[in-house]
């Protein structure tokens, strides 16, 4: 059997030094990348409040309910960073990373309702484990975050609320697919966890991997 190729993810201090590099050279760049943020984190808002009507499960709807509601708070918080950043919001609906981001959450591209009742076990892992993927990636990406505001009391503050946020999402998302995993769907849940890793893996490849390695030195 060929080897899987490996996946590109950076690690906290390269998403450090990039947001560093990005910040202090390209400006609007980084304006862009938190808005790339800001979008995705709205959208995964909305596609989550509509799952959470949909679970057959209370306990899951309760904790996706407020996965959902953290979504949309975290939607704002980047919307304040980047006005303290001297910009302002603005579409990224065409960009490659939201798309990618947006395509490995299984929302609908045409902004309608994407679910009226409940998937079957099978979709729902692919769901979950998509969402896995991305709430550990995020966790990354706000670490950086903490690391690069360090000396701004008020966004540090955002930012650790978010962090906070992150540990319950990645926890709870992780008690759902170990009880799948004892049900006998071990196989199907890692299978998932891999295909949503190297989702966000081709994303960055089409969008930010060039960028952060020559920000990092990580190509030399």
């Amino acid at each position: 059997m060929a080897a899987r190729e490996e996946i590109f993810e950076p690690t906290v201090e390269q998403t450090y030094e990039f947001f560093k590099y990005l910040r202090s050279e390209h400006r609007e760049a980084f304006i862009d990348l938190l808005n790339s943020i800001r979008f995705a984190e709205l959208r995964g808002a909305g596609y989550l409040s509509y799952l959470a009507e949909v679970l057959d499960d209370p306990s899951m709807m309760a904790k996706m309910t407020k996965h959902a509601a953290d979504e949309g708070k975290h939607a704002h918080f980047v919307t304040l960073m980047i006005r303290r950043e001297g910009g302002q919001p603005r579409s990224m609906v065409h960009q490659n990373l939201f798309r990618a981001m947006s395509e490995a959450r299984g929302q609908r591209g045409d902004g309608g309702p994407p679910l009226e009742t409940c998937p079957p076990r099978e979709e729902l892992v692919e769901v979950f484990a998509s969402m896995q993927a991305i709430e550990r990636s995020a966790k990354g990406a706000f670490q950086a975050f903490e690391k690069l505001y360090a000396d701004d009391e008020v966004v540090l503050s955002m930012v650790k609320e978010v962090l906070r946020d992150e540990e319950f999402h990645i926890g709870w998302i992780s008690k759902v697919l170990d009880r799948w995993r004892a049900d006998g769907l071990g196989e199907q849940v890692d299978d998932a966890l891999e295909r949503g890793r190297r989702a966000l893996a081709e994303a960055r490849d089409r969008s930010i991997r060039a960028q952060i390695e020559q920000a990092t030195g990580a190509a030399s």
